[in-house]
C-alpha cells in the first residue's frame, strides 16, 4: 500500500508540474477543440480542418522563424531550372521528370560587428507548398550558398546570398503561391512568399 500511495503521490506532483508548465497551449488549442465536440459526427474531418488554422496560428516572416538575432533574412524571388550551378565546381541537377524551384535568400548581417551564422547547428526542416497542393522537402546539398546548411561569417554591414532548391514536378508551368514551411525547435512556422 506504501508504494501504491508513493506512486499516486508522484503522479499527483507530476500532473501538478505539468499543467502549470503547459496552460497556455492548452488554452490556445482549447477553443479550436471545444467548438468541434458541438457535432461529434461531423467533426471528425472538421478537426482535421481545423488543424490548419493552427497553422495560421502561426503564420511567420522568415526572421521570426529563423531567429538569427540581428542578422535579417530577404525572400528575394523564386526561379526553376534543370540544373542550378553555384559555380563550375558546385551544380545540382533535377531527377528525371522533375525541376528544380530555387528560392533565392538574402542574409543581412546590418550590425557594425561581424557575425557567424551557423543554420546547419540549427537543424531547420524546409518544405515548400506550390501553388497550394504540391509539398516538397528542401534538398540538402553541399552548396555552400544553401541556407538549409548554411555555416559562414558574414561581415558588418555585408550580405550573403544563399537559396534553398526543392524538386518539383516539371509539369508545373507557373507558380502562383509558395508557402514554406520551416520546422525547428519543435515548431512550424509558415511564411507566405
Amino acid at each position: 500500500i506504501n508504494i501504491s500511495q508513493e506512486m499516486l503521490e508522484s503522479a499527483e506532483q507530476e500532473t501538478e508540474v505539468l499543467p502549470q508548465e503547459e496552460p497556455p497551449k492548452e488554452q490556445q488549442e482549447a477553443p479550436i477543440q471545444e467548438e468541434p465536440p458541438g457535432a461529434p459526427g461531423e467533426n471528425e474531418a472538421g478537426s482535421d480542418s481545423q488543424d490548419i488554422p493552427k497553422e495560421e496560428e502561426s503564420f511567420s516572416t522568415i526572421n521570426e522563424a529563423l531567429d538569427l538575432g540581428v542578422v535579417q533574412v530577404e525572400y528575394k524571388g523564386s526561379s526553376t531550372c534543370t540544373t542550378y550551378e553555384k559555380s563550375d565546381i558546385y551544380a545540382v541537377d533535377a531527377a528525371s521528370g522533375k525541376q528544380l524551384l530555387v528560392l533565392n535568400m538574402k542574409l543581412t548581417n546590418p550590425s557594425n560587428q561581424n557575425l557567424h551564422v551557423d543554420i546547419l547547428a540549427m537543424t531547420p526542416t524546409f518544405r515548400a507548398v506550390v501553388n497550394g497542393t504540391e509539398s516538397v522537402p528542401a534538398q540538402t546539398t553541399i552548396l555552400p550558398n544553401d541556407l538549409s546548411t548554411y555555416q559562414s561569417d558574414i561581415l558588418a554591414g555585408e550580405s550573403g546570398d544563399t537559396v534553398l532548391l526543392f524538386e518539383i514536378s516539371e509539369e508545373i508551368q507557373e507558380i502562383s503561391n509558395i508557402q514554406l514551411k520551416i520546422q525547428m525547435a519543435g515548431k512550424e512556422h509558415t511564411v507566405n512568399l
